[in-house]
């Protein structure tokens, strides 16, 4: 079989799993106290100290981690860690939950969310995103989700939206990207987002 790599530990749990957790730099130790991936986990950078013995696999360019990872990116690189991992993301999960990789430097914030934006576009098949259960990342199609707070719709590219269910303002229509025009809904329960193209939920 040789060297376990990457996208060869992914392929291990394509036909029996559905989630996926990427553990990232910014999941803190408390949260991970009361964490237990099951399955699939990627642990990136500084992310891996919180890894238990061999579980998941690691991967990174060593930048904010001191330990050992099993696959060591070049630091002179024009792509981020997480974008590696995205890019060897095939249409096997349906279900990313990301930890640890909101706050910290705003620049690194931005290029996540935008990396997620390219890795929802290029999907076959439906996807979605949960970064820290703060921010919903949507590829194209129908869903439902439950949100019970504020919350703004966010697109990096136009996009057609029907959006229905509980919630204060539901609409037709193409929602305006990189603009405010989503901004500050009200959610009271099981909302309905239909989109042609990534959307992005923020939630308070």
């Amino acid at each position: 079989m040789g060297k376990l790599t990457l996208r060869k530990y992914i392929h291990l749990y394509s036909q029996t799993h559905r989630r996926l957790y990427i553990i990232g730099p910014l999941f803190s130790a408390s949260e991970a106290k009361q964490s237990n991936f099951s399955g699939a986990v990627i642990f990136v950078d500084g992310g891996v100290r919180f890894r238990k013995s061999d579980e998941g696999f690691s991967v990174g360019d060593g930048d904010s981690s001191e330990v050992a990872l099993d696959k060591v990116l070049n630091t002179e690189k024009d792509f981020s860690d997480l974008s590696y991992v995205f890019d060897h993301l095939e249409d096997y999960f349906e279900e990313v939950v990301l930890l640890g990789f909101l706050g910290g430097r705003r620049d690194h914030e931005l290029a996540n969310l935008a990396e997620a934006h390219r890795f929802l576009s290029r999907r076959n098949l439906k996807v979605r995103l949960l970064f820290d259960q703060e921010v919903i990342g949507l590829s194209k199609g129908e869903w439902q989700v439950s949100i019970d707070s504020i919350f703004t719709l966010f697109s990096f590219e136009a996009v057609h939206l029907d959006l229905r269910g509980a919630c204060k303002y539901q609409t037709s229509g193409f929602l305006r990207h990189l603009s405010s025009h989503g901004l500050s809904n009200e959610g009271y329960g099981k909302v309905a987002i239909s989109c042609d193209h990534p959307v992005f939920v923020f939630t308070s």
